[in-house]
């Protein structure tokens, strides 16, 4: 797991201790993306009943937890409700406390200022022209979508395989209410590079 100065000793495991099960919640709306930047990529499998899709298996202060979803649907990257798993009710306080105290810390390393996002979204394109686009969620930054987009890419690439197939994830927004600047950002998913452009 990714170390994260919030007190907490976190460990990655490849295999989830038996005996785990519910005792909690991940705050509402919370992604893929940023989990992903907590707890690093998904480490287990999805489940033999297909109840479980995406899951992460760790230790916290040497108490075993799960992060997973449950009986859903909706792809892991676009996912927002998910499941703390432990021994006890203790554990999912101290993940929910680990993560909050990480992500806070991320946000206040990362996050520029204040941006008033007017679009997000996919660009799919073929030989470089844009076939398609596909409107994704402003919420959150723009690398929290980075996974998706390259999965999005994979299916795209094994259904239509002729054709050079690229995606990137963009968003443009006004960063002075007072003109009617625009400015792009446009996000590589293979390599996370975002390029700037001001019109």
């Amino acid at each position: 797991m990714k170390k994260t100065n919030t007190g907490y000793e976190v460990r990655r495991t490849e295999r989830g201790e038996p005996g785990t099960s519910f005792q909690g919640y991940l705050p509402d709306g919370t992604t893929y993306g940023k989990l992903a930047q907590v707890f690093g990529q998904p480490n287990r499998e999805e489940s033999g009943d297909g109840k479980v899709t995406c899951c992460w298996a760790g230790t916290i202060d040497g108490a075993p937890f799960t992060i997973y979803d449950y009986k859903t649907d909706i792809e892991a990257e676009a996912n927002t409700n998910w499941h703390i798993g432990g021994r006890a009710k203790l554990v999912a306080n101290a993940v929910l406390d680990h993560f909050n105290r990480a992500q806070g810390k991320i946000n206040l390393k990362k996050a520029p200022a204040a941006k008033r996002i007017a679009s997000r979204y996919l660009s799919v394109k073929n030989e470089g022209q844009e076939v398609y686009a596909e409107d994704i969620s402003k919420d959150g930054l723009l690398i929290d979508y980075r996974v998706m987009a390259q999965k999005r890419l994979g299916k795209i690439q094994e259904a239509m395989p002729v054709g050079t197939w690229t995606i990137t994830v963009e968003q443009q927004y006004h960063p002075n209410p007072n003109d009617n600047s625009r400015v792009y950002d446009i996000m590589d998913p293979t390599n996370g590079k975002i390029e700037t452009i001001t019109l």
